[in-house]
């Protein structure tokens, strides 16, 4: 089974509509930084721009639902 994300990226795919909630496959990520990383603090900006409330347009756009 392919994610929305990749097939609203297809140009030849029209998506007419989502499934059912109860047949929906759900795929949650997640983010964190280890305490060894080289660049801590470009990688907790990176993480705050993607959970920014501006980013969600974007992940909508794409055929993502932000969790947030």
């Amino acid at each position: 089974m392919r994610t929305l994300a990749i097939v609203v990226a297809n140009p030849e795919v029209e998506v007419i509509g989502m499934l059912p909630a109860d047949l929906q496959q759900i795929t949650l990520y997640s983010a964190g930084v280890t305490t060894s990383a080289a660049e801590a603090e470009a990688a907790k900006a990176l993480i705050k721009a993607l959970t920014a409330q501006s980013a969600a347009p974007v992940y909508k756009a794409k055929g993502l639902d932000p969790a947030w």
